[in-house]
């Protein structure tokens, strides 16, 4: 019988055949051996397969969706596959340190008598030599409230027990949205923070990749589930800790409630949103619901807004 993996790195991907290979080397290249690569492929239309089966390893699994389901369902798929005790995720454009899984194993058998199962390591930019996040220095805990009122911002290389994670999976309708997860996570058990290095990201492939606006339209409902479902979990809690940032919130969902067409409700949201974060740019936004159409809203966020 084939021996359990202690730790399952997911690779989720579409249609970046290219970009694959040094991702999966760098998990087979570990100094920590006792692992499985699962795969995600969400049906591609690109030689992934081809470029999947060069490798011959049998702590590789590749599925295959049969039909394009997006990040957060393939990232769930991962899950349900996984074996191992730890789980953790690799973009499949970037690359894992050669030591990242063997100190991953080293601090959870150091740290389990803390019960500590939720460990956060720096992710470094490969292109600008910088790291992804802001906030934490030395090791130690993270809590709930310091994710929540953005203490600690940016991106981390996270590193779960399958014990914390248990049933709670993405809400395969939103559009994004990891950060309710980790929140979610940091209700029931603090996380970790070792202050190494053990991820590099790649965000440039000679092809701009945006947040453009055409796309926010295209999955208003998805954004708006989204935005609803973070204040109705976190929102007190932010108010709480971090008044300006929940004002900030309503006003993006208001932003949002008004291009899905729902004027009445986004001026409700505005009108709360303004006592505790007054801006200037949704005020104007404000203002003009009263004057143009929701079709032309939308005209003009595409020409002329940026939100944030």
């Amino acid at each position: 019988m084939q021996e359990k993996p202690t730790i399952s790195v997911t690779i989720t991907t579409y249609n970046r055949a290219h970009l694959l290979p040094r991702a999966i080397n760098s998990v087979l290249n570990q100094t920590y051996q006792n692992f499985e690569l699962i795969i995600v492929d969400d049906c591609s239309t690109d030689n992934t397969k081809e470029v999947i089966n060069t490798f011959s390893d049998s702590r590789i699994i590749y599925h295959r969706h049969t039909k394009n389901k997006g990040l957060l369902a393939a990232t769930n798929t991962g899950w349900e596959l996984t074996r191992g005790k730890y789980t953790c995720k690799l973009d499949d454009d970037d690359e894992l340190l050669p030591n990242a899984l063997e100190i991953v194993n080293k601090k959870f058998s150091e740290l389990n008598q803390k019960g500590v199962k939720f460990l956060w390591f720096n992710c470094i930019n490969a292109e600008m030599g910088k790291l992804c996040s802001i906030g934490l220095k030395k090791e130690g805990y993270i809590t709930y409230e310091d994710v929540l009122s953005s203490k600690v911002q940016g991106d981390f290389w996270q590193v779960i027990d399958m014990e914390l994670l248990g049933e709670n999976r993405y809400n395969e309708g939103w559009w994004g949205g990891s950060g309710i997860l980790w929140l979610r996570l940091l209700r029931k058990s603090m996380g970790y923070y070792i202050p190494e290095t053990l991820y590099k990201a790649y965000r440039k492939h000679g092809v701009r990749m945006t947040f453009d606006r055409k796309s926010i339209i295209q999955h208003l409902s998805k954004i708006l589930l989204l935005e609803m479902t973070f204040l109705e979990e976190n929102g007190r809690d932010l108010k709480r800790l971090a008044p300006k940032k929940y004002g900030l919130k309503l006003n993006e969902l208001g932003f949002y409630q008004m291009l899905k067409g729902d004027i009445n409700d986004g001026r409700k949201t505005f009108y709360e949103a303004f006592k505790f974060h007054f801006s200037f740019k949704y005020f104007i936004l404000f203002l003009f619901s009263f004057l143009i159409k929701s079709k032309q809203l939308k005209i003009f966020y595409i020409k002329f807004f940026n939100i944030g």
